[in-house]
């Protein structure tokens, strides 16, 4: 499979059947058919909203995960941090930290494992991560012409 928007339809609803309902997620959905001739369909990947879908220098998707857990390394240190993707191979890290502490290149080294060692990474220190309408903090944000449309 490939990456696509998630899709639900609802027709047992008697109340408000929704008919093709775009939850706004991404994933990568597959099927197989079992020894019965009937077809079975799951998700292998599960990426979140179209607009916070970051991919590698390669154009591989990224799931959110792999920047929580450059967090998690840098728990202490990082206060928070935003990855945005601006062009298929050019990301900037707005990050909110304890500078005298954070090793730069460290950061920049442990993004680019899961970017790509071709990435250019811009870093941008902040004093807040702005929160969304939502309530959210963007972990990732993708800003980039050609995957966001």
């Amino acid at each position: 499979g490939e990456v696509g928007r998630i899709v639900v339809t609802d027709y047992y609803n008697r109340a408000f059947p929704m008919i093709r309902y775009d939850t706004g997620d991404t994933g990568i959905y597959c099927t197989e058919i079992d020894k019965f001739g009937r077809k079975h369909g799951y998700f292998t990947e599960i990426y979140g909203r179209r607009g916070s879908l970051l991919y590698n220098t390669k154009g591989e998707p990224l799931s959110i995960h792999v920047f929580m857990n450059v967090l998690l390394k840098l728990e202490g240190v990082v206060h928070q941090s935003k990855c945005i993707q601006w062009e298929k191979k050019r990301y900037e890290l707005l990050v909110n930290a304890d500078r005298d502490n954070l090793d730069e290149e460290m950061l920049v080294g442990l993004y680019r494992r899961y970017l790509g060692e071709d990435a250019q990474i811009d870093v941008t220190y902040v004093d807040e991560i702005p929160v969304q309408a939502s309530g959210k903090r963007m972990v990732c944000e993708n800003r980039c012409p050609d995957y966001v449309k």
